[in-house]
């Protein structure tokens, strides 16, 4: 379970272990003291935590931590002040009508999104092309019947069933 406002100081201890543990260089720990070695799960496993900071830790901060001197300023990574995935999440929702996976990186997600609007792009000028084509004009009623009397009229006088060769 996570502790609300838990220190910086208090998640030192548990990225010590971690890196010792697994010989790594840095790690990402969040408020509940899981680590992780990569950012992005970092973020979406801090998601459903009270606290939502994600606090990174590398061996030389870590260092400083366990001699009790003063850290270095860290670098603390907030979950909900990440604007550019929210503006194309929101993006993607208007082009797709529903939120995409909670997975996809903001890479793809600019990539769908430039895919469908270039799909629809190329939808909304085949429908002005339709539009912008005018069929032939045409004719009222009465010219039409006249016209259809005069061919069916030729035709009955070229009708080759009347004309035999003897």
């Amino acid at each position: 379970m996570s502790q609300e406002n838990i220190t910086r100081e208090e998640l030192a201890p548990k990225a010590s272990e971690m890196m010792k543990a697994h010989n790594l260089q840095e790690v990402y720990v969040c408020s509940d003291k899981q680590g992780f070695t990569e950012k992005e799960r970092a973020n979406d496993h801090s998601r459903y935590l009270i606290d939502k900071k994600v606090h990174h830790f590398t061996s030389d901060s870590v260092l400083v931590y366990e001699e009790g001197k003063k850290a270095p300023v860290a670098e603390i990574v907030e979950t909900k002040t990440d604007d550019e995935r929210q503006q194309l999440v929101a993006r993607y929702e208007e082009l797709f009508g529903k939120k995409p996976n909670h997975l996809t990186g903001v890479e793809k997600l600019k990539t769908q999104i430039q895919e469908k609007e270039t799909e629809l792009e190329l939808a909304s000028k085949s429908e002005e092309t339709i539009q912008n084509t005018t069929p032939a004009p045409e004719l009222p009623l009465e010219e039409k019947s006249d016209e259809l009397k005069e061919n069916s009229e030729q035709k009955s006088e070229e009708n080759p069933a009347d004309k035999k060769e003897d």
